[in-house]
């Protein structure tokens, strides 16, 4: 069965929660950890990793803390999981059946294609939630 790391998903979500920011305003680590439900020192080494794969970029002083380095519409699930746990490989090993290596390739592709969604679209869907939501008294 193919998972996905805690480091992908928290990475993701911590990306996801700065593709919320109205207005693309910094949020502190503090702010993230609570609103995805991070654990903060861990939160802090996930977004040290997205600013060095320059998905992130941080800003110092009272009103400092992360923003995404580019639009939502450009950064994709796939490039955060890859800037934390590397791309899928599924053909690295060298499978001397041309069926099964043909098999394992395109299977390759699929995950490439399931996880090219970008973080725009995630964030819009949310959206489309919140207003969908009706509350009764």
């Amino acid at each position: 069965m193919f998972t996905l790391s805690t480091k992908v998903v928290y990475g993701v979500a911590a990306a996801f929660e700065l593709a919320l920011s109205q207005h693309g305003r910094p949020l502190q680590a503090k702010d993230i950890a609570h609103a995805q439900g991070i654990p903060e020192d861990y939160l802090r080494q996930l977004l040290a990793m997205l600013k060095r794969a320059k998905i992130v970029e941080s800003t110092r002083g009272a009103q400092g803390g992360y923003i995404l380095r580019r639009r939502a519409s450009e950064i994709t699930i796939g490039e955060i999981m890859a800037c934390l746990e590397g791309h899928p490989n599924f053909t690295r090993i060298r499978i001397k059946d041309h069926t099964l290596a043909s098999y394992f390739k395109e299977r390759e592709g699929e995950i490439e294609d399931l996880f090219s969604t970008p973080l725009e679209e995630l964030a819009l869907d949310k959206q489309k939630r919140e207003q969908n939501t009706m509350y009764h008294i």
